[in-house]
């Protein structure tokens, strides 16, 4: 049965949204066979997920190169379901591929192919992290890996439609998040925002828990010591 995209795609990573598609709910179904994009289907999981904070003193680094793929973030695991689509123009060589989810929450990213090869980088405009505008960070998002393209049968998506594959996708996916300039103050003050208090904003709390979450979560953050600190990282590989 060919796929038809019913479902809306909120695509994530503002920084990669360039020539992405956008298909919201009141669209008819676009029908692959009259459509100006190509659709192909890759299964994929994760197997390996790791987290890293790096700081201006090396010795503070720390990595968990073993953590639960269930944590990894919505954010990658919404968009590399199984399978994951992967749409290309074919009418727009400027227009970006794109790997969209197959889940009931679609979710896309830019991605950059030439044959079998994914190779992509894309970097945020740089924001204030909290209050301090001489403290600034930036996401940056790096996809390496391999389109393995043959014939492995088919799988169900979520709305139990019966979907061929044309191969399996083997991907690297890195997420960075940077911090550049005097940075120390609102580092401390966000850490100390985390579990609340009473001198905290809802927004402190909301931006202590993204930044920090998945770090204290996996162990290589404490909040008690976050001077210095240059960068936050996780890797999922994907296979």
């Amino acid at each position: 049965m060919l796929h038809s995209w019913t479902r809306s795609i909120a695509f994530i990573f503002p920084f990669a949204t360039t020539g992405c598609i956008f298909i919201g709910n009141n669209n008819p179904p676009l029908q692959v066979e009259t459509s100006p994009y190509s659709v192909a289907y890759y299964s994929t999981t994760p197997w390996n997920f790791q987290t890293a904070a790096t700081f201006q003193n090396s010795a503070s680094n720390q990595q968990n190169t073993n953590v639960d793929t269930s944590l990894v973030p919505a954010d990658i695991s919404n968009v590399f379901t199984n399978p994951t689509e992967l749409v290309t123009s074919n009418t727009d060589p400027t227009q970006a591929p794109n790997f969209i989810g197959t889940g009931n929450v679609q979710a896309g990213i830019d991605t950059a192919v030439s044959g079998t090869t994914v190779n992509s980088q894309s970097t945020s405009t740089a924001a204030t992290l909290w209050t301090d505008p001489n403290c600034t960070t930036q996401v940056i998002l790096t996809q390496t890996g391999t389109l393995n393209n043959g014939n492995i049968g088919s799988v169900s998506d979520s709305a139990g439609d019966t979907i061929p594959l044309s191969g399996r996708l083997s991907l690297m996916i890195t997420v960075q998040t940077t911090l550049t300039g005097t940075c120390d103050t609102d580092l401390a003050t966000l850490a100390g925002c985390y579990s609340g208090g009473a001198s905290c904003t809802p927004d402190a709390v909301s931006a202590a828990q993204n930044l920090y979450g998945l770090y204290v979560a996996t162990g290589v953050i404490n909040l008690s010591q976050t001077s210095g600190l240059q960068s936050l990282t996780y890797i999922v590989q994907l296979e």
